[in-house]
């Protein structure tokens, strides 16, 4: 097995390869080949079972890992020695490996090889549950958007030592919020005109997704997340609701699980390094 840079196949032989080896999600993957400057094909003898793309951030590098077959220990192993051999020309503190079209059992494979220091889990609470009953307490609660300037300075405030691995910015991630074209969720809490608390999301048309939830530091230990997830659980719409959270993240764990979701999966694993001498 072996990684193969996607520059080195003429331009004009990726139409045939997305035909040959991606045909389930061609016109995903032929973009994603012309927008990325960074792909390696992952080769088996004459056969590409899969790419990858390198993008650093910071002192972090991101890699997606796309699939489309089953990789044994061995194909893993020899994966990530061709893949450690490729980073040797960065610097970094962090690894993330995204898993796109995951194949049965290749996360708990990667683990293998993988020095983890924590994962992005999914998680995900069906539509056919009860709706919950809302909490009176003493907050104000409102469903209009605050000022984006409000809103930043919250999320960085709640999130202020959160790893440079979780990547962009709160400032970029709630710009990117607005700017979503879906329809929008946004439940503020109030406590003397202060913005104290917040949960975005986001309904698609198959599900709606959490898309972030917080509360200023002072004010917690009073059930202003209880709260939030009732008043957004009871406006979902009918739909199922997603989410991801770190594995670190136990009181955010805790809150979700008592409001019934249930762990789908395992969306990225950041680690220090790969543990393949």
């Amino acid at each position: 097995m072996e990684l193969v840079h996607l520059n080195s196949i003429p331009l004009m032989d990726w139409e045939h390869l997305t035909s040959t080896y991606f045909s389930h999600d061609k016109e995903n993957v032929l973009k994603l080949f012309n927008n990325l400057k960074t792909v390696f094909l992952i080769k088996n003898t004459d056969q590409t079972i899969g790419f990858i793309n390198l993008k650093q951030f910071k002192h972090t590098m991101y890699i997606p890992i796309y699939l489309t077959t089953v990789l044994t220990h061995t194909d893993c192993r020899y994966l990530f020695t061709s893949i450690k051999t490729i980073l040797k020309g960065y610097e970094y503190s962090y690894l993330v490996f995204f898993i796109r079209n995951q194949t049965p059992n290749a996360l708990d494979t990667f683990r293998d090889y993988l020095e983890i220091e924590n994962m992005m889990l999914s998680f995900s609470k069906s539509a056919t549950d009860i709706e919950l009953e809302r909490i009176e307490n003493e907050f104000n609660w409102t469903e209009v958007i605050p000022h984006v300037t409000e809103l930043k300075s919250l999320y960085n405030h709640c999130f202020v030592d959160e790893k440079e691995y979780v990547g962009p910015s709160w400032d970029v991630l709630i710009d990117n919020f607005m700017e979503e074209l879906s329809p929008k969720i946004c439940i503020s809490c109030w406590y003397q005109n202060q913005l104290v608390g917040n949960l975005l999301a986001i309904h698609h048309d198959n599900y709606s997704y959490l898309y972030s939830i917080c509360s200023e530091p002072a004010f917690r230990g009073r059930k202003i997340g209880a709260h939030l997830m009732c008043l957004f659980l009871n406006q979902r719409l009918g739909k199922e609701v997603r989410l991801q959270v770190y594995s670190e993240n136990k009181a955010g764990i805790a809150l979700y699980e008592k409001f019934g979701f249930e762990l789908v999966g395992i969306a990225s694993l950041v680690a220090r390094e790969i543990k393949i001498s």
